[in-house]
């Protein structure tokens, strides 16, 4: 996967996490800087993200829904979406 095809695919498997709603996605971009580094960050960091509940902690940690990830990004290629971030 190239560069550009991990940031997309990072943008829809954070957004594919249980139980993050918009606020708390939003907090974690503004404070990380990009759905890659919210994946990278430590629990510790994670814990001290204000509002973030330990179940979202875990599902960023153990995210095991790339299969779903994949799919999405086959449906965005086969209607020639772009994803807007």
């Amino acid at each position: 996967m190239d560069k550009e095809g991990r940031r997309i695919y990072d943008w829809v498997a954070l957004s594919f996490v249980d139980g993050l709603g918009k606020i708390s996605y939003r907090t974690l971009i503004r404070k990380f800087g990009s759905p890659g580094r919210v994946f990278q960050a430590s629990i510790k960091d994670l814990e001290g993200v204000e509002g973030l509940r330990p179940k979202v902690i875990k599902g960023i940690k153990g995210f095991n829904q790339a299969a779903r990830v994949e799919n999405e990004l086959a449906l965005m290629r086969k209607h020639q979406v772009t994803l807007v971030t």
